[in-house]
C-alpha cells in the first residue's frame, strides 16, 4: 500500500537533484526541491486512493524517470561543456 507513496516521493526526489544538477552555476533551491518532493508525496497518495497498483506505479514512475533523467543528464552535459567553453 505504501510502495507507491515511497516511489513517487523517491522518484522527486531523483528528479529535484537532477534539475539542480542540470543547472550551469545555479545555487540549490530547498524551497523549489522541497516542493518537488511535496507533489510526489501527493501523486503517491492519489496512487493509493485510486487504488493504482504497486507493478502499475512502479512501471510509470520507472518510465517516467527515465525519461526526465535522460532530459536532465543531456542538458547538464550541453550546458557544462559547450554553454561554459563559450563563455571562456
Amino acid at each position: 500500500m505504501y510502495e507507491q507513496i515511497i516511489i513517487a516521493i523517491a522518484a522527486a526526489i531523483i528528479y529535484g537533484l537532477a534539475g539542480y544538477f542540470k543547472s550551469s552555476g545555479e545555487t540549490f533551491d530547498k524551497e523549489k526541491f522541497l516542493t518537488t518532493v511535496m507533489i510526489g508525496l501527493v501523486v503517491g497518495i492519489i496512487q493509493v486512493y485510486v487504488g493504482v497498483s504497486y507493478e502499475a506505479a512502479y512501471t510509470l514512475a520507472l518510465s517516467v524517470g527515465i525519461i526526465a533523467m535522460v532530459e536532465n543528464i543531456m542538458k547538464a552535459i550541453y550546458r557544462h561543456i559547450f554553454v561554459q567553453s563559450v563563455a571562456r
